[in-house]
């Protein structure tokens, strides 16, 4: 996804929206989703939020999304300069948002076959036992509700180290 242009505004206790800066936002992923506005001027971060599972964000006309950040209550703004952006951002947000859901609904611990599979992830891989550790990953690779957990197990273990 190509970053979008936008205007980060937050509302202050007399509730007047204040310029924060202008940028391009994107959504990230780093063992969890996050909204991230870089700075146009200096490439500075002017907002590194995660993405929230509550139903927190509103799309209000048609190039606007605002939400409250659950955690420091804040309430933000992102005004876009084009409306095909905001869409695109705002698409987004929802998909995260229902996957975040599906997965916190989903216990892997029911499933025999995804049980077998992390007991193949003990099994650090070499080279030589490269083959055998991929065909016991493979239903990994075909569930959906999964593959994210699995994406952070393998970044937070030194499963991938080993292979170096």
């Amino acid at each position: 996804m190509q970053d979008q242009r936008v205007k980060l505004y937050q509302l202050d206790e007399n509730n007047q929206w204040i310029d924060k800066g202008t940028g391009t936002v994107s959504i990230t992923f780093q063992f969890d989703y996050y909204i991230r506005v870089k700075s146009e001027i200096d490439a500075s971060i002017l907002l590194e939020k995660k993405v929230c599972i509550q139903e927190t964000y509103q799309q209000q006309q048609e190039t606007v999304i605002v939400w409250n950040e659950p955690e420091t209550k804040e309430d933000l703004a992102l005004s876009f300069q084009d409306q095909k952006d905001c869409i695109q951002i705002w698409e987004s947000l929802k998909q995260i948002q229902k996957k975040m859901k599906i997965n916190s609904e989903f216990d892997i611990s029911q499933t025999e076959d995804i049980q077998d599979s992390m007991q193949a992830l003990t099994e650090l891989p070499t080279i030589s036992n490269l083959d055998l550790v991929i065909e016991k990953l493979k239903p990994f690779f075909e569930m959906v509700l999964s593959k994210d957990q699995l994406v952070i197990y393998l970044q937070t273990s030194n499963f991938l180290q080993c292979l170096r």
